[in-house]
């Protein structure tokens, strides 16, 4: 029910969050005891040309397509903030020429919406309806009900801030 920042402990949830939290204790570690020069990004659904098909935005944009229904999961009520690849990179590149080695970043939007108001959107800008489009299913196994990350260091320290809505966003993915 809130957002976490850079200095939230770590509590992973699944085997791949559980990878990327000892990844980024081993470069903390590299960091501390060789002077290993490392910035630490976080971000959570990036979306944006290119992505993998089974995530939720491509997924939608094939299922419309191919007049395939999409089965979504626990109804959709899961809530996230979707960033485009570009304002990540954007985002990334400036940390890497301004922050001090060492440093955690959040790298994220301000708005959470329901993945259901995600796909309501997707079937508007393709020009067909909600209802025709969705299939309720069982929630998955693990799923968080919400990913929230703040990005209020980022935005304040370095007057950081998304510039790719998120309407426009899966346009150009589209």
């Amino acid at each position: 029910d809130s957002s976490f920042n850079e200095n939230t402990p770590y509590n992973p949830s699944s085997p791949y969050a559980l990878s990327k939290a000892s990844l980024d204790r081993h470069l903390k570690l590299m960091h501390k005891e060789k002077g290993f020069p490392v910035i630490f990004t976080r971000s959570a659904n990036i979306y944006g040309q290119g992505q993998q098909l089974y995530r939720i935005i491509p997924k939608t944009i094939l299922s419309v397509r191919a007049g395939q229904k999409l089965i979504l999961n626990g109804g959709g009520k899961s809530t996230r903030s979707f960033v485009h690849i570009e304002d990540v990179i954007d985002a990334t590149l400036l940390l890497a020429r301004k922050a001090d080695s060492g440093t955690y970043w959040h790298i994220t939007t301000e708005k959470q919406l329901m993945i259901k108001e995600l796909v309501a959107i997707i079937c508007d800008l393709l020009g067909v309806s909600y209802e025709s489009t969705v299939t309720v299913g069982k929630e998955r196994i693990g799923n968080d009900g919400n990913y929230s990350l703040s990005s209020k260091k980022l935005r304040e320290e370095f007057s950081w801030e998304c510039k790719i809505g998120l309407r426009d966003g899966v346009t150009s993915t589209i």
